[in-house]
């Protein structure tokens, strides 16, 4: 079974256990103050391509991270399989971004953890929005979330308005 409690008010939230194998209990550990330090960038990057979000630079991976306004890195015995973080101007507006799960681990209430907890540490805001993955839509309206339709993209790139699904992946179709 899983179970999913609160993050705990030191930063880091309850161990999920999870019994996929009779012998031994995997165990998932929600890290919301990881050590950023400890973080091997090259498996973040590779997360980032397995989910099919491109081939992003490790040294910028890190940086985008420390500059985050909240991380949050979930390890199951001790490796990375998922994460996600926050950015925001301290006041008014927050936005997720970034949450990865490995599809090896998807379907187990990872992101749901992830996306309820960096949400429940931006309860402060005014405006608390999250870019989502193409075709998602349905699990963040299952989380409360309600899709915004006046939001905008500036694409710097065709690859980058087919990854946000400004247009369709067929070349044929000129867009939305």
């Amino acid at each position: 079974g899983r179970a999913v409690l609160p993050a705990h008010r030191h930063g880091r939230a309850p161990r999920l256990l999870h019994a996929h194998r009779p012998q031994r209990p995997q165990v998932m550990d929600v890290d919301l103050t990881p050590d950023l330090d400890r973080l091997e960038w090259d498996q973040v990057v590779r997360m980032f391509q397995l989910v099919g979000w491109g081939d992003r630079d490790p040294g910028d991976v890190e940086r985008s991270f420390r500059r985050s306004s909240h991380v949050c890195v979930v390890r199951e015995n001790g490796r990375l399989v998922a994460f996600g973080r926050t950015v925001d101007d301290g006041i008014y507006y927050a936005l997720i971004v970034d949450v990865v799960v490995h599809p090896d681990h998807q379907g187990k209430g990872i992101g749901r953890t992830i996306v309820t907890t960096l949400k429940d540490r931006l309860a402060g805001y005014n405006f608390v929005t999250l870019t989502a993955a193409p075709n998602k839509d349905g699990f963040y309206e299952k989380l409360g979330w309600t899709r915004q339709r006046s939001a905008f993209l500036f694409p710097k790139d065709e690859e980058q308005r087919r990854q946000h699904g400004v247009v369709d992946a067929d070349p044929g179709n000129p867009g939305m």
